[in-house]
């Protein structure tokens, strides 16, 4: 006995199969796969249709075999107001499932059996008989009917609910699917319009549908939102509504059909409906009127927006007057959202690359046009070429911003050239002047050899001091050390200092083409950020540093309309302010540690300014505009205070650790922004 459990031991075990099947399955309504790779299939049979299939268009199938339409589910959607299906199954559908099974034991047919095991009809099978190899992606072939019938009744319309089945290759032909030949596979028969009552929402929200919503205007989209549930949602008869369906049209709710342009929204349990979704893309200046409906797992549509709960909110369920849209939840007119930067005329590329048809380089590309071109044949051939190509092309650039860097960088030299054509004469006498200069310097050297050699000698030494000097600085400045605490000189021009800071700043003066910033983003203070660095270049008395360094600045707030500048759209705008400056900065600062370093600076800034809405997709609007800045600050250092003052200074050459304040001043160089206001701000600033 014990032999031959050795024996059993020793042959290979045959493992559970595992079944695989396809997404591409023909004559179901849906299809999903849970975590675990576990199969539903969905048959929606919602809306009842007569015998002749009049009301049902089908829908065509990818599966080329001889079956044809008895593969394929249909629409059973029209412009009545009532539940329906654009993926229906019926009882005469053919469902195909396509499969394999990776380790069935041997080649065998194909086999479907009920959760018990019973063998579903053979008859019912087309071809399943079929020999199959493991591994082997086949398809098997079954009537709805037959399925239908597993739970009572051959009638899909009344045989709502849960079927599992078997299905895999039958190795040993013994009519049974075990572990090892196949799987399982869930059906589910859905219907949530037997009782015919889920057509159409209520007032009351008693049934399972939307009770109420309400639409927001936007740039060529609209908002949904405010969206009201029953207590029964998503839960009705068998049906678990996972969707939202929002149908829409322009030509008046009576219009607003199953049939009609629509947008889904998936919803689980967990997805709030205080949110906001889009619907879209729609056109702008045009009104639209919505209806919503809940859609389930099987694609049946219902529970639509009556013309009832329209009534009790709007002026009727026909087309409405402007003023009747405005007031109405269920009706939008998009249209464009009006912030500070506007849409310039972007009808060419030069225009499109720089941002407005009033930039000094599209004016000089257009005297060009006007002065040199048009006199000439072939100049006359090119411009006609370009405003055939230019409109085009800038609407390339419109929808691919980054694409205008480079157009940037051919457009740009070309610019100069243009403007050297412009002016021949004045840039002639300006390239006479330099050679003769250049000229002159060259025969004054050569008749001064002495002049020649000590100015060589400087530049090499400038050239070489940084590097063969910096260690016996370093020596030097630690053996000095308790010298520079007191009044010695900076002895190296190599210091460096890092800040942030952040300050009040708002650009209340700021306005763009048809409104300024304090209409849209309000007067509410605003805090920018700025972070700088600075390299010292002067020390021989006080310091004077290089300055650079960039910042940003952000609001939000909903767009105004540019029909109506008085109303808000629905649009949230996202505005951003990027200073980028330049300058120099003196610090009164004697000695290498002082108690305090009180300090001016002057330079210069480009602030950016990018507003987009806030909505994916939507058109990004850029502008620069430089301006002058001036400010005075006062610092407090305290690495006096810190008792690791020795080691910061000889470990990692800090010297300085200064908390400031600063009063900053913009003066703005800009004719179409005017970002001047001062700022306050406080800050911290590491030298090293």
């Amino acid at each position: 006995m014990k032999f031959f459990i050795f024996i059993f031991i020793l042959l290979p075990q045959v493992a559970d199969a595992k079944l695989f099947v396809n997404k591409n399955i023909t004559g179901a309504s849906n299809i999903s796969f849970d975590k675990n790779d576990n199969v539903t299939i969905f048959g929606g049979t919602s809306f009842n249709i007569t015998n002749d299939d009049s009301e049902c268009s089908a829908q065509g199938s990818d599966d080329d075999s001889a079956l044809g339409e008895l593969l394929s589910t249909c629409n059973s959607c029209t412009n009545q107001f009532q539940s329906c299906n654009t993926n229906r199954i019926s009882d005469n559908l053919i469902l195909g499932i396509s499969f394999y099974v990776d380790s069935a034991p041997a080649i065998g047919p194909i086999l479907i059996t009920t959760e018990q095991g019973v063998e579903i009809e053979q008859s019912s099978f087309y071809g399943n008989q079929e020999p199959a190899e493991p591994g082997q992606v086949v398809t098997a072939y079954v009537e709805w009917t037959e399925l239908c019938s597993v739970n009572g009744t051959g009638f899909c319309n009344e045989s709502a609910g849960n079927i599992k089945i078997k299905i895999g290759i039958d190795s040993d032909e013994d009519g049974t699917i075990n572990t090892k030949e196949g799987g399982f596979v869930t059906v589910k028969i859905q219907n949530p319009n037997k009782s015919q009552d889920a057509n159409l929402s209520s007032l009351d929200c008693a049934k399972a549908g939307v009770c109420n919503f309400k639409i927001f205007s936007g740039n060529k989209k609209s908002f949904i939102g405010q969206i009201k549930k029953s207590k029964k949602f998503p839960n009705w008869e068998d049906s678990i509504f996972n969707q939202l369906r929002v149908f829409y049209s322009s030509e008046g709710f009576n219009k607003v059909t199953p049939l009609s342009n629509s947008v889904d929204i998936s919803i689980s349990p967990d997805t709030s409906l205080e949110e906001e979704f889009i619907v879209g893309p729609l056109e702008n200046g045009i009104q639209y009127y919505f209806r919503v409906a809940v859609v389930d797992e099987s694609n049946n549509i219902a529970f639509i927006t009556s013309d009832e709960q329209i009534s009790n909110v709007c002026s009727g369920v026909e087309k409405l007057t402007a003023s009747q849209c405005d007031s109405c939840p269920y009706c939008s007119t998009p249209a464009d959202v009006v912030g500070i930067l506007t849409k310039d005329l972007n009808c060419f590329i030069t225009t499109a690359t720089y941002g407005s048809n009033q930039s000094s380089l599209v004016r000089l590309f257009r005297k060009f046009r006007n002065k040199i071109l048009l006199k000439f044949k072939f100049g006359i051939w090119l411009t006609k070429k370009y405003y055939k190509w230019g409109a085009k092309g800038s609407l390339v650039l419109e929808k691919y911003p980054v694409l205008k860097i480079f157009s940037g960088l051919i457009l740009t030299p070309l610019a100069i050239l243009v403007w050297i054509s412009l002016n021949f004469f004045y840039f002639l006498s300006i390239l006479l002047s330099l050679s003769s200069l250049l000229l002159g310097l060259k025969i004054f050297l050569k008749k001064n050899k002495i002049v020649t050699a000590v100015s060589l000698l400087i530049f090499s030494i400038f050239l070489s001091y940084p590097t063969q000097n910096i260690k016996a600085k370093s020596i030097l400045y630690k053996k000095n050390n308790y010298l520079l605490k007191s009044k010695t000189n900076y002895l190296n021009a190599k210091y460096e200092f890092y800040s942030i800071q952040v300050g009040s700043y708002t650009p209340l003066n700021l306005t763009g083409g048809q409104s300024s910033y304090t209409e849209v983003y309000g007067l509410s203070k605003k805090f920018m950020m700025l972070l700088s660095y600075e390299k010292n270049i002067f020390s021989s008395f006080g310091l004077l540093s290089f300055d650079l360094g960039s910042g940003l600045m952000s609001a939000t707030a909903y767009g105004l309309k540019s029909n109506n500048l008085s109303e808000r759209s629905h649009e949230k705008l996202l505005f951003f302010l990027i200073p980028n400056h330049v300058s120099l900065i003196y610090r009164f600062q004697y000695s290498s540690n002082p108690f305090i370093s009180p300090y001016i600076k002057a330079g210069i800034t480009a602030f950016g300014i990018i507003e987009s809405p806030q909505s994916s997709g939507a058109q990004i609007k850029l502008a620069l505009a430089p301006a002058s800045h001036m400010a005075a600050g006062l610092g407090i250092n305290m690495i006096n205070w810190s008792s690791s003052k020795k080691e910061l200074r000889n470990d990692y050459d800090m010297h300085s650790f200064f908390i400031f304040a600063e009063y900053k001043v913009y003066k703005t160089l800009s004719k179409k922004f005017n970002l001047s206001n001062n700022m306050v701000s406080v800050g911290l600033t590491l030298g090293f």
